[in-house]
């Protein structure tokens, strides 16, 4: 929870393979490129803190394991911020997926790991 607290935070939840990951890089600034098997994946990786956030292609399979979190700095996207106790980052929080497929135990082990980051 040290990593999350006293940050905004934004928290992406979902179930294995809706693009969680997929969606971090390409916020944080990430290319793509088009695989043999029409996917795509991510290359060209801009915020070093992405590169521990791996894709997958396959919907079923999960590959995020813990919650990872990707400071986001506000003036990159245009966004002005004021003040001398404004925050000028964001942190994009990608989580394990919902119906892992690791089974039941995973996923409640990963919502208690969730709720735990959250609440600190």
């Amino acid at each position: 929870g040290h990593l999350l607290a006293q940050q905004n935070v934004v928290l992406f939840l979902g179930i294995t393979g809706s693009g969680k990951s997929t969606t971090i890089h390409f916020l944080s600034g990430s290319q793509f490129r088009k695989t043999r098997d029409d996917h795509f994946a991510a290359s060209g990786i801009k915020n070093e803190h992405c590169k521990n956030i791996k894709t997958s292609y396959k919907v079923s399979e999960s590959v995020t394991r813990a919650i990872c979190a990707v400071p986001i700095n506000l003036r990159d996207f245009g966004v002005d911020v004021y003040g001398a106790d404004a925050k000028k980052t964001i942190l994009l929080a990608d989580t394990p997926g919902f119906f892992d497929s690791g089974g039941a135990e995973v996923d409640v082990a990963n919502a208690l790991g969730i709720v735990n980051a959250v609440s600190n």
